[in-house]
């Protein structure tokens, strides 16, 4: 199919819906009756000169058979005013003994103090509350106080008081604060954060700058009004305070307002103020809850000024100027029951306004004040308070100080008027036509004791003018004019004062006509214009009656007069004396003597009710379509007088109709092609437009009686059809749906009957040649592209549409005739064509009627005998495009070339009424009307090719409908009245699944009154096979799968896998497969659709190259349609198949043998059988006797199938082991055990232990310890032993008796203590074990003595006698105990050393005072035990003291030297006695000591000398100490019994002497050599003929 230009096909199916046709029916009129304008009314207004339009509706599904409107226009006579200021006339009019003052016109001032305002002449006494702005004068001004309320001025504007004296007196005031604001120095406003934070809002400023807001500690607001003015001007606002979101919070003070008072005197005992207002405080947080909103800005204080001659402030006095106050902040806040955060912070105060200004102007030593002035800036708003841990908020601050300026001036002088005066204007409304109706007023103002008078006079030629008239300055009418002068008059009986005028306001109207008048339906002209004047009829040519006794106007006769006429005479003179006399229709209008003839001329009037009753009913003339007649006036006697006349003026409506149905064919035409195409979409209803020139934009012009015969011999009109898909509106769908039609005509007739049906083509004549024949326009003439947008190819585009087989045979030829479609026969009936087009202008341009005749008739005849159809297109012209009726945009036809036309046109359908087989259509040529559808040479251009093939098109469907209609029966529709549609359904279920399928909708629709319409393609809907979509996957095989899930499992190898794949619809058309996917390796299975289980199938043959993991993802694909299943059968993997080998290798035999003659290596051989060509991998798991793990060994593979793995015994400890044998294939399948039980055993034999010392108990011989044993040693190695005695060297050798051996050690030389004894015995492999004992010496060798002692009280004699002493031996061993005295005690006796027994408790008489010892002796005394080192140790040491009273010696007794003597001798022997064994024992116990201490020396030898050990503290062992003589050791150690012994082992022990002794946890094992015994540690224990056990690991 050729493409074509978009362009001109959207041009094409614009004119002319795809595919329909009509089949037209008898004529029938619907509606004979008026149609209604858009809005339901039959008239309508218009205003013409603004170019107004209005709309009616179109009757779709009806043509306009009829159609007329009625016009009608009257002149309109509309007010229009002006209004001229006399404030601003200085020179123009004449003064006399006036001026031009700031009011207007005024008497002349003798004094010239212009500056001076003047004083009113009434007086004003306020006692209580007014409001005043603006401007007042008044002769006093007095303010007080009544009865009730004392007086006070509120003032809402600016104010300016004159008078000659001003009083305000106490309690009384002027108050003009806070009520205007100055667009400078405005406070700056602040603007919330989210969280409800702001600084304060800055004060206005005014003389100063206003005070900053309040700001955070960690910066400023700076936001404090400029400073400005000179004060004459308001004060300015505070700065506001908004939300986040811009919402108004809290508002700033006003400035205050401007005050000026002028007076001769000025006293004032109230107050005066212009302050500014206070800014509102902060707002309370939203909700109760949050951070105080910061205050606004306080307004700055406003002007006062005072002029006068004196003002007097007094003592009660106030004058004031001050700065409103910032508002405070808000406290940060939380609502009662509300959980807060313990930190809102206070909002922070608003600035001050600053303080304004106030001027006092007064004459010298005219101003006294004893009051207040007060200028001071506003306060700053404080901060508010904080909540919980919140900060307060910052006080804003105050703003700056006012200005107060007090000056001179000379004062006021009194005013002197001139006493009468007079202002005459200059003349107004020098027009050139006369003004019908005229009206004047004044403003003014006339004082007591003036006045003001006003004259006028007036024109109508601007040169004689009548009398000065007196007038009404409020309001005064004037006659028809041309030309109006004006006089005021202004006098006074005050000097004082003067009247002034200050506007002139001059209104005039005159009836206003239009011209150029245009009407035009949808762009076309329903009547040419009327260039003329509608609606009056004026002249002002002045018409000369010297020679004429008639004068004539022509008027329009479909009308009448809408008001009264005039006519103007300008003169009038006479040859004799005879009067003027005018009449209209016999009625007198003027008469009149030229003596009484006016000077200024005479304006007479023509009643309307005169004009309407002698309205012309004859046409004298015709002018753009409207008939004209005459209104005549009559004069007396033309030959007596000369007359001269202007200004004619008649007022006069005009009604014409005019037929609008060419208009409305034409529209439908140029939009539609025909009425069969005129929907509601392109023609939703016809537009009247109207223009015209005029000076009344409110002139109406009416339409009415809108009548329009519609004649519905149209069919039905398709608005719509489609098709639905669950409810849904769709063109396209898939196989299986149901699918829903609906149709929808534009009428909504439900009573229509609908044919509907589904088709796989769209119906169509079965058209297979076109021949089209005509001349250069045929040929493409005119086109862009002959080929692709002339008429023809696209009339071709559009058949082929439903004839794909169809070809048009274009026979046009520039120029061509009828004559050359006779040459062209032989080129048509090869053709073969069911259709013959003509499109012949050329014979309508150039052959005349007669060969029409002779030549069209046997041509038609010979192309009739072919069996085609013949479609002739006659050209025909619009009637109202004939020159001389009318022309277009294109210009008009001469009435030679539409006779021409019509000849022809005749003449065809003479012809073709003897033709059966023939249609002659109709053309409207479009030339005139539409231009811009022609080329430049003439020809159509892209735009009227389209127009033309439109046309064709439109004929072939009304030609083919016949062939149209289908066979088959069609749907059953219903009506669904709620959405206005013919609906029915069908289903897709059982088509092809593989194909596509494009299906159309015909339709066939029938109105009521038979008129019909058929649509061959109304709309289309493609119905493609359902999307590839995977819903089912089955794998199986021979062997059937391992897993409980055949897409998630184990597969044998070497089996053949099939995959069944379902799809939707059991497409066979699908690209499907299956991608499997391993971790190296790719495969695509292709699968083909197998019939007999409606799903693809294919095979996959796995091997062992398969083995391994594989993923499956079904791949299912329309690839004509470009469309696949992305999913496959599951979002991810379609299936895992896992391809295994689960055949297991089998273990033919295991053996063993040593591979040297030392049996340390151990080979283990195992032989297998396994599959061809699979690799295996196999080991020896060797464990111990408890199956245990060991190790595993790796075979070396000598073959096939024989490996071995050898086992080091050196490296592997005494016991049973047992060895298994695996094999495992490649694939991880494990051989079956070879034996049920363990493959092979071995045993292996411990080495013997190294020797080992055993220790018996150890026994006390005195200080002596002796400890014995026995060494084992199994081995026939030598041995060496080594001594540790705490973990010191022991130089001392073991005696020894065959393997018994024997220790002795003197434990003295040691430290108190526990002692440990290690033995270590060790062969010559240097294999050793080492077993310990351990001591403790304490019991045996540390001394637990007490002591305690006391002496009696006095006997009855006064004596105290003895002290007894109870000792107690705790210890392990005897001890020699003594008492001792520190110092001698004569007379006293205790007792001597004494051996106190282990465990003994005794108590003795320690000292005793001999019988002889008289007086007091005081004793201290110790009791001492000797340690296990021979020192005395201090068991007790008490003070005592015995008595005995002294006896009194008589004379007889002997003398001194007698019995004393002997007992002092019994005493020394006494003491001789103890002296010489404390001495004896003392002095063994020295020498003992002595003899134990030459055993030691210092450590800190001399240089040179080597060092010697502490044996109690040794670090190293240097043998045996040597033994102390035993006769000291026998004076020292008295020991009966010896300390306790307890041997243990620091290491694991090498021996126990029984089977009992063993550790836990092992297992026994024995052999043909002994029994072996594991313990839990895993160390080897081998039995010994006595029955004790030794440790071998």
């Amino acid at each position: 199919m050729k493409q074509r230009s978009a362009l001109i096909l959207g041009i094409i199916l614009l004119l002319s819906p795809w595919l329909s046709s009509i089949s037209l029916s008898d004529e029938r009129v619907i509606n004979e009756a008026t149609w209604n304008f858009t809005g339901g009314s039959n008239q309508t207004s218009l205003l013409p000169v603004q170019g107004d339009s209005v709309t009616f509706q179109h009757l779709t599904g009806s043509r306009a058979d009829n159609a007329s409107v009625d016009f009608s226009f009257s002149a309109t006579k509309p007010w229009s005013n002006s209004t001229v200021d006399l404030r601003n006339v200085a020179g123009s009019g004449t003064f006399e003994n006036t001026s031009v003052g700031s009011s207007g016109i005024q008497l002349v001032n003798n004094v010239s103090n212009s500056y001076t305002p003047n004083p009113g002449t009434s007086n004003l006494t306020i006692l209580n509350q007014t409001y005043m702005s603006g401007n007042h004068s008044y002769d006093v001004l007095y303010m007080g106080c009544g009865i009730v309320s004392c007086g006070s001025i509120i003032v809402n504007g600016d104010l300016t008081i004159s008078a000659n004296r001003i009083v305000v007196e106490v309690s009384t005031y002027i108050d003009a604060s806070a009520t205007l604001s100055s667009s400078n120095g405005v406070g700056g406003s602040e603007q919330q954060a989210s969280n409800g934070r702001s600084s304060g809002a800055g004060g206005g400023g005014h003389n100063s700058s206003g005070g900053d807001g309040g700001a955070p500690s960690s910066g400023s607001s700076s936001n404090g009004g400029s400073s400005y003015g000179n004060g004459s001007e308001a004060g300015s606002a505070g700065g506001n305070i908004t939300s986040s979101s811009g919402t108004l919070l809290s508002t700033g003070g006003k400035g205050g307002g401007i005050l000026n008072l002028y007076a001769s005197s000025i006293y004032i005992n109230g107050t005066i103020k212009a302050e500014g207002g206070d800014g509102d405080a902060g707002a309370v947080p939203p909700g109760g809850s949050g951070t105080g909103g910061s205050g606004a800005g306080g307004g700055s204080g406003g002007s006062i000024l005072l002029q006068a001659n004196i003002i007097a402030v007094g003592a009660t006095g106030q004058i004031s100027v001050g700065g409103g106050d910032g508002g405070n902040g808000a406290n940060g806040q939380c609502a009662p029951g509300t959980p807060c955060l313990f930190m809102y912070d206070g909002g922070h105060g608003g600035g001050g306004g600053s303080g304004g200004i106030i001027r006092i102007l007064n004459s010298t030593s005219g101003y006294s004040s004893n009051g207040v002035i007060t200028t001071a800036g506003g306060n700053g708003g404080s901060g508010g308070q904080a909540y919980g841990t919140g900060v307060a908020g910052n006080s804003g601050g105050a703003g700056g100080t006012g200005l107060v300026s007090v000056q001179g001036f000379a004062g006021y002088s009194g005013p002197d008027f001139l006493a009468y005066g007079t202002w005459t204007s200059a003349i107004l409304y020098t027009d050139d036509i006369a003004i019908e109706d005229a009206y004047v007023n004044f403003s003014y103002s006339i004082p007591a004791q003036t006045s003001i008078g006003f004259e006028y006079r007036w024109s109508l030629d601007n040169q004689t003018w009548s009398d000065w008239i007196e007038g009404d300055i409020n309001g005064t009418a004037g006659p028809r004019l041309v030309a109006f002068q004006f006089k005021l008059i202004l006098s006074t009986a005050d000097n004082t004062s003067s009247p002034y005028v200050s506007y002139v306001h001059l209104f005039s109207r005159n009836w206003q006509p239009i011209s150029n008048l245009q009407v035009s339906l949808e762009g076309t002209n329903i009547f040419s214009p009327l260039t003329a004047t509608i609606g009056a009829t004026f002249s002002n040519n002045s018409y000369n009656t010297s020679n004429s006794n008639i004068i004539t106007q022509e008027v329009p006769i479909n009308g009448m007069a809408v008001g009264d006429g005039w006519y103007f005479i300008e003169s009038f003179t006479s040859s004799s004396s005879e009067n003027l006399s005018i009449s209209l229709g016999g009625q007198e209008l003027v008469n009149i003597s030229e003596d009484d003839f006016p000077p200024q001329g005479m304006d007479f009037k023509m009643p309307q009710s005169l004009l309407n009753s002698n309205w012309p009913t004859s046409i004298s003339s015709t002018q753009n379509d409207i008939d004209y007649g005459l209104i005549t006036l009559t004069f007396n006697s033309p030959s007596s007088h000369i007359s001269s006349m202007k200004w004619l003026s008649i007022p006069w409506s005009i009604n014409f109709s005019a037929d609008i149905v060419d208009a409305m064919n034409l529209h439908i035409i140029s939009v539609c092609g025909d009425w069969y195409n005129a929907t509601p979409s392109k023609i939703p209803h016809f537009s009247i437009e109207v223009q015209a020139d005029g000076e009344d934009e409110s002139a109406i012009l009416t339409l009415d009686n809108l009548d329009i015969d519609w004649v519905d011999d149209i069919a039905p009109v398709l608005k719509d059809a489609w098709f639905e898909v669950s409810g849904v509106r769709s063109s396209q769908t898939r196989q299986g749906a149901t699918i829903e039609v609906a149709i929808q005509d534009w009428l909504a007739e439900s009573n229509m009957q609908v044919d509907a049906w589904v088709l796989e083509n769209p119906v169509a004549a079965n058209l297979t040649s076109v021949v089209t024949l005509g001349s250069s326009t045929t040929a493409g003439a005119g086109a862009s592209d002959s080929q692709a947008t002339a008429y023809v190819p696209l009339l071709e585009d559009w058949l082929q549409e439903n004839n794909t087989q169809l070809s048009i045979t274009n026979l046009g030829q520039g120029g061509a005739r009828v004559t050359d479609y006779q040459a062209k026969m032989a080129q048509i009936i090869a053709a073969q064509p069911e259709v013959v087009t003509f499109l012949p202008f050329g014979d309508y341009a150039n052959t005349p009627v007669s060969q029409w005749w002779s030549d069209y008739v046997p041509l038609l005849e010979q192309i009739e005998d072919t069996g085609a159809h013949i479609l002739f297109f006659d050209t025909r012209i619009d009637p109202q495009y004939v020159c001389g009726n009318g022309s277009g945009p294109g210009g008009c036809y001469s009435a030679t070339e539409a006779h021409g036309l019509n000849e022809k046109n005749d003449a065809m359908a003479a012809i073709a009424a003897n033709l059966s087989n023939i249609t002659v259509v109709p053309y409207i040529d479009t030339n005139a009307a539409h231009p811009e559808w022609n080329a430049m040479d003439g020809h159509p251009n892209d735009t009227g090719h389209a127009v033309i093939a439109s046309k064709f098109i439109s004929e072939f469907e009304n030609l083919l409908i016949n062939n149209w209609i289908p066979s088959q029966a069609p749907l059953s529709l219903s009506y669904d009245n709620t959405r206005n549609i013919h609906y029915s359904s069908f289903t897709t279920s059982d088509w092809d699944v593989d194909q596509d399928h494009t299906r159309f909708l015909s339709l066939k629709m029938t109105d009521n009154l038979g008129n019909s319409v058929f649509y061959g393609a109304a709309s289309f809907i493609q119905v493609v096979p359902v999307l590839p979509i995977v819903d089912s996957l089955i794998l199986s095989s021979e062997n059937g799968f391992l897993d409980n899930n055949a897409l998630d499992s184990r597969w044998w190898h070497n089996q053949s896998i099939l995959f069944d794949v379902g799809v939707v619809n059991d497409r066979t058309d699908l690209n499907t497969s299956i991608l499997l996917t391993s971790s190296q390796h790719t495969i695509s299975l292709p699968l083909t659709w197998n019939e007999s289980s409606a799903s693809y199938q294919n095979s996959w043959q796995t091997g062992r190259v398969n083995m391994g993991e594989w993923s499956a993802e079904v791949l299912c694909s329309d690839d004509l349609r470009n469309e696949e299943d992305g999913n496959g059968m599951y979002g991810g993997d379609d299936a895992s198949i896992n391809i295994v080998d689960l055949q297991k290798p089998k273990i033919t035999n295991v053996s063993g043998d040593w591979l040297d003659e030392s049996e340390s290596i151990y080979r283990t051989i195992v032989e297998w059988s396994a599959e061809l060509d699979e690799s295996v991998i196999g080991s020896v798991f060797v464990s111990f006797g408890d199956g245990s793990h060991y190790r595993t060994l790796i075979l070396t593979i000598d073959s096939h199938s024989v490996g071995y793995a050898d086992l080091d015994l050196s490296l592997m400890q005494p016991g049973t082991y047992y060895l298994d044998a695996a094999i495992t294939d490649e694939d991880g399948n494990n051989a079956e055990e070879f034996t049920a039980s363990h493959d092979l055993t071995l045993l292996i034999h411990p080495p013997p232990p190294p020797p080992s010392i055993r220790f018996n108990d150890a026994q006390w011989e005195g200080w002596n310890l002796t400890w014995s044993g026995t060494l084992v040693n199994e081995s026939d190695q030598p041995t060496t032993i080594s001594l540790m005695l705490d973990d010191k060297s022991l130089d001392t050798d073991l005696q020894w008796s065959e393997n018994e051996w024997t220790l002795t050690l003197d434990m003295r030389l040691w430290s108190l203590g526990q002692h440990n004894l290690s033995i270590t015995s060790c062969d010559t492999e240097n294999r050793c074990s080492t077993n310990a004992s351990s001591v403790d010496t304490s019991p045996m060798l540390t001394l637990n003595a007490t002591s305690s002692c006391s002496s009696p009280n006095e006997d009855a004699n006064g004596t105290i006698q003895a002290v007894s002493c109870n000792i107690s031996n705790q210890g392990s061993w005897q001890t020699s105990t003594r008492v001792r005295l520190l110092s001698p005690a004569p007379g006293v006796q205790c007792i001597d050393e004494f051996e106190l027994q282990s465990g003994a408790e005794i108590s003795i008489t320690a000292c005793n005072l001999l019988e002889e010892s008289e007086g007091e002796h005081n004793l201290n005394l110790i009791i001492e035990a000797l340690d296990i080192r021979g020192e005395w140790v201090v068991l007790s040491q008490d003070t005592f003291t015995l008595l005995r009273p002294v006896e009194k010696v008589d004379e007889e007794q002997p003398k001194e030297e007698d019995g004393p003597e002997e007992t002092k001798t019994d005493i020394v022997e006494s003491k001789s006695d103890y002296s010489s064994t404390t001495l004896w024992i003392g002095g063994v116990s020295i020498f003992a000591l002595i003899a134990i201490g030459l055993l030691f020396k210092s450590r800190r030898g001399g240089e040179g000398e080597t060092e010697e050990i502490y044996l109690w503290e040794t670090e190293e062992s240097i043998g045996a100490p040597e033994p102390i003589d035993q006769d000291i050791k026998e004076i020292i150690l008295g020991v009966d019994e010896t300390p306790t012994m307890s041997t243990h082992s620091p290491t694991k022990a090498q021996w126990v002497k029984d089977w009992q002794s063993l550790p836990g946890g092992g297992e026994y094992s024995s052999n043909e050599e002994g029994q072996w015994y594991q313990d839990g540690e895993g160390d080897w224990w081998w039995s010994q003929p006595d029955g004790s056990w030794s440790r071998r690991s």
